[in-house]
């Protein structure tokens, strides 16, 4: 069977900005927009996300052992994914964020997305999309990005390089001169 592109857009800068500045209208909504922002800044999948306690925590990085390809990732946290962790209670269970189906949260974050002015489709998946093609924009090597994500080949990772319209216009300031 052919492989067909993906045609999963993740947030610009500037959407991402929007969405963590957005004033949610519910503690619920707002506890929503903080797990998205979280899984923004790590590229962890929904879940294992979902699945995330306190253990996971060592040495300012998460160590998980992921749940689809088994493999054990390593993400040092961004200040912005620290500051999250620092704000929110302990749960009973010990996980970080209180456990949700993906349908569910996809909702909240469709709801989330149009009070932002974001008018793309907003998923669990965009988030691990948004991290990948920020990181990448801001010159992280797409063999670190991969590592990052847990994929066995830079290949995978490819999937995920969007390059940006930003991105695209600074590459081309290079060569401004030449021709």
């Amino acid at each position: 069977m052919p492989h067909e592109e993906t045609h999963r857009i993740p947030l610009t800068e500037d959407e991402y900005i929007r969405f963590v500045q957005f004033r949610t209208p519910s503690e619920k909504l707002e506890k929503i927009q903080r797990q998205f922002i979280f899984q923004c800044n790590t590229g962890l999948r929904f879940c294992d996300l979902n699945e995330l306690t306190r253990k996971n925590i060592e040495d300012d990085c998460i160590v998980v052992r992921q749940n689809k390809t088994q493999k054990i990732v390593k993400v040092p946290l961004t200040q912005t994914a620290k500051m999250i962790l620092e704000q929110l209670p302990d749960m009973p269970d010990h996980r970080i964020f209180k456990k949700i189906s993906g349908q569910k949260y996809n909702d909240y974050l469709a709801v989330i997305a149009v009070g932002a002015g974001i008018d793309k489709k907003v998923t669990s998946h965009i988030a691990r999309y948004t991290f990948a093609t920020i990181a990448m924009a801001n010159e992280i090597p797409m063999d670190i990005v991969g590592k990052l994500l847990g994929h066995q080949s830079v290949e995978t990772t490819r999937i995920y390089a969007k390059m940006s319209t930003e991105t695209l216009k600074k590459e081309m300031e290079k060569v401004s001169g030449v021709f």
